[in-house]
């Protein structure tokens, strides 16, 4: 098996105090809608949710991009990675950053709850139920959610992953101690999209910002 070492190169006046990013856990999640599937790889720290990183491949293009919910920035890295016989070095090198589009502002209103339809003590079952606003009595969206037992609350993986146009809004979690495992939801013409946890694995990464 390879060995995979992150490094990170940063370059910068000593007068300027760098902003500092730490990540210690890694998700892989697989998507399918419409017999397409394509996978996600992001990096979060278990007990800060006001950031997270995404990592992106295009051929042999390697990006990363930190999501600061806090300041409302992206940051943006390039990747290279050199390979050895017994292992690989994966190089982040800081580009740029530009303000963030936390999307919030298309749901001003929506509200949410978690309705609980199997539990035990290997996995739970839920419904995540999304209502225009607090009067509404149906629900305009859903996902069936079989959550694992964590040892810290990783639901804002998946919501950065998976769930498109709610990726940033903090405030949308199930505070409890799980990790999504898998998800199913149903869009408004019928057709069915369907997320799998891939992988999940602990991680030691700091990135520094200027």
């Amino acid at each position: 098996m390879k060995k995979i070492i992150l490094t990170f190169f940063f370059i910068s006046s000593l007068c300027i105090k760098a902003q500092e990013y730490k990540f210690d856990t890694m998700t892989l999640y697989a998507t399918k809608y419409k017999q397409i599937e394509f996978k996600q790889q992001n990096y979060t720290n278990s007990n800060i949710k006001s950031y997270s990183m995404r990592i992106s491949v295009y051929g042999d293009y390697i990006e990363a991009k930190i999501f600061d919910y806090k300041s409302r920035k992206t940051h943006y890295f390039k990747i290279n990675d050199i390979k050895s016989k017994n292992e690989i070095t994966l190089n982040f090198t800081y580009q740029n950053s530009y303000n963030l589009d936390t999307r919030e502002g298309f749901y001003p209103k929506y509200v949410y709850d978690f309705e609980t339809v199997e539990e035990n003590t290997d996995f739970k079952k839920v419904k995540l139920n999304a209502y225009k606003n607090s009067k509404s009595k149906k629900s305009i969206f859903y996902f069936d959610l079989k959550l694992k037992p964590n040892d810290s609350n990783l639901f804002h993986a998946f919501r950065l992953s998976c769930i498109h146009g709610f990726e940033f809004i903090e405030k949308f979690d199930i505070n409890e101690n799980y990790i999504v495992e898998s998800a199913k939801s149903v869009t408004h013409d019928g057709q069915i999209i369907e997320h799998t946890l891939l992988e999940c694995k602990k991680i030691d990464l700091t990135l520094k910002v200027k």
